[in-house]
């Protein structure tokens, strides 16, 4: 069971910076161009939808705090536990924020707004990219 989501989890990780390398040379910037689009309506666009999105993003942030139910396995948990808490977060915000620039780069915003943005956004890179 460990080995087999040690494997998931390594796939999962290589996909996304395989997409994040890869798009990064498909980017057209002035898809970034407004960055904070004007507000439509309450939490759609605008710095009312930033604040939505973060706040649906602090949720998935929850989950860190599964690590700390491994601190009794952990040989030295007063200075483990600090150092995986701060690496998983770290290594998660910059992978998140890498697919997100790359994703928003590739197409324009407003095409993203679908159950498979990421499927969306490698079509629009091109046949390049949709390998």
């Amino acid at each position: 069971s460990s080995l087999a989501t040690t494997v998931a989890v390594g796939i999962k990780m290589t996909v996304i910076v395989v997409f994040v390398v890869a798009g990064a040379f498909f980017v057209k910037p002035e898809n970034w161009d407004p960055f904070i689009p004007e507000s439509e309506e309450f939490g759609h666009y605008g710095w009312s939808g930033v604040i939505r999105a973060s706040s649906i993003i602090f949720f998935a942030y929850i989950g860190f705090d599964a690590v700390t139910t491994a601190a009794a396995e952990s040989k030295d948990p007063a200075n483990d536990l600090p150092t995986a808490i701060f690496w998983s977060l770290g290594i998660s915000t910059a992978l998140y924020m890498g697919v997100s620039f790359v994703m928003t780069g590739l197409a324009h915003y407003t095409l993203l707004a679908v159950p498979d943005p990421m499927v969306v956004a490698v079509e629009q890179a091109g046949p390049g990219l949709a390998w």
